[in-house]
């Protein structure tokens, strides 16, 4: 019998208005509305009031990745009126997107490319106005991988990736965002607690908090901690296939250090803010129990259906204190880096949180999947009075808080 769900992605459609999709944020961040779900019942409020519904002295987890401006658009001709779009997604070398920022004169990156028909052999060429003289920014075609192209990058200055795209990158708005970025979202789509440089796409969940809210927890007694995913460009892929089993999930780079794993052990009520915080969350807890398994730390990618095949009768307590472990016996002070391809969906158990707080997502869609295993499968319920009671959708949209009810289970004698 396979371990596997047998889940069609077309029972997780649902029909979202093309003027309920967020074009722009609020003049405010923290304006936005907030759907709380618990054991049944909604509640409509605004974000400024998410403390009143979290415990006091519980613990959130933020995603600290910061959004790199990878969006680059080039002409063939200086005439041309429509441009060549190259987004960046990663390097060719398949390493994390940051790892690629510190190179200087030269970088070879997989990008999605728009018009590549009009897009030839030629080389392109793009003059960047700088203070100390112009600087001239090249792209050539030098292969294709599946529904990706290689593109060499090369340029006249002696300055890194990372400052010729702060110099010349845009704003890298998801796809269903039918508009050129603005000045606006060079702040907007990006988290006021971004640090870590890596992200093609924002967490979005974290673009609604304030520094008002941010003391409005702490006077809850509620400890903000923060983590590293950075996000791919595979957070906007359409799930292909008919039956979720046969999807292959997106893989993204975590961060996992000391402080993190002795931080989960100080709370026992965990909040997660995002779906990405949340996947982190769960990987660690799976490296964990692999880690137990294995009878080491085994440091490769973590495959997308551990939440399925792992034995559930280890508790995230019990993972946690073994990686700790782990990290004495290897003298890791630093912290380690792991891919993780997991992904979760009806059947898939909740062990590292008891809420998520999260925005509403794309109709057939893998967060939709995840929405459902965080709510019993009440995320239809939940998206209708979202619809009902105009609530904005997607990256620049409103937000849910999301009550998770867990199972109880014996301890693991691993």
């Amino acid at each position: 019998m396979s371990l596997l769900p047998e889940i069609r992605i077309s029972d997780f459609d649902y029909e979202l208005p093309a003027d309920r999709i967020a074009a722009y944020p609020l003049e405010e961040r923290d304006q936005s509305k907030l759907l709380i779900y618990r054991d049944g019942s909604i509640t409509d409020t605004v974000f400024t009031q998410l403390s009143e519904f979290l415990p006091s002295g519980s613990a959130m987890y933020f995603n600290q990745s910061k959004v790199v401006f990878t969006r680059l658009f080039f002409k063939i001709h200086e005439s041309d009126k429509k441009h060549i779009e190259i987004f960046c997604l990663e390097p060719a070398d398949g390493l994390e997107l940051s790892s690629a920022l510190t190179s200087k004169n030269s970088v070879v990156m997989k990008c999605m490319v728009g018009r590549a028909k009009r897009w030839k052999e030629q080389k392109l060429t793009m003059r960047i106005p700088h203070a100390l003289g112009d600087i001239l920014l090249h792209a050539e075609k030098v292969g294709r991988q599946v529904d990706v192209f290689l593109v060499h990058f090369t340029w006249s200055a002696d300055i890194t990736f990372a400052e010729i795209l702060e110099l010349a990158g845009h704003v890298p708005l998801p796809p269903y965002i039918k508009r050129d970025d603005e000045a606006i979202d060079r702040n907007r789509y990006q988290t006021i607690y971004a640090r870590r440089e890596g992200s093609v796409a924002a967490p979005t969940a974290g673009l609604h908090f304030t520094e008002r809210v941010f003391e409005s927890l702490k006077k809850k007694d509620v400890a903000l901690n923060f983590l590293t995913l950075h996000v791919g460009a595979g957070t906007f892929a359409p799930v292909k296939s008919e039956y979720i089993a046969q999807h292959q999930m997106h893989g993204e780079y975590i961060e996992i250090t000391r402080e993190l794993l002795e931080s989960l052990l100080q709370s026992k009520q965990r909040i997660a803010v995002g779906t990405t915080s949340l996947r982190t969350l769960e990987s660690i807890y799976h490296l964990g129990i692999r880690t137990m398994l294995e009878g080491d730390l085994s440091i490769h990618d973590l495959d997308q259906w551990c939440g399925f095949t792992h034995p559930k009768d280890i508790t995230f307590e019990q993972a946690i204190e073994h990686l700790l472990k782990v990290f004495d016996r290897h003298k890791i002070d630093a912290g380690i880096k792991l891919k993780t391809h997991i992904i979760i969906a009806p059947g898939y158990e909740i062990r590292s949180v008891d809420a998520l707080v999260t925005n509403f997502h794309q109709p057939s869609s893998t967060l939709l999947l995840l929405v459902s295993a965080v709510t019993g499968g009440e995320w239809r319920k939940i998206y209708d009075h979202a619809l009902a009671h105009n609530y904005r959708f997607l990256s620049y949209g409103d937000s849910s808080l999301l009550f998770v009810k867990k199972k109880q289970h014996a301890h693991s004698a691993i």
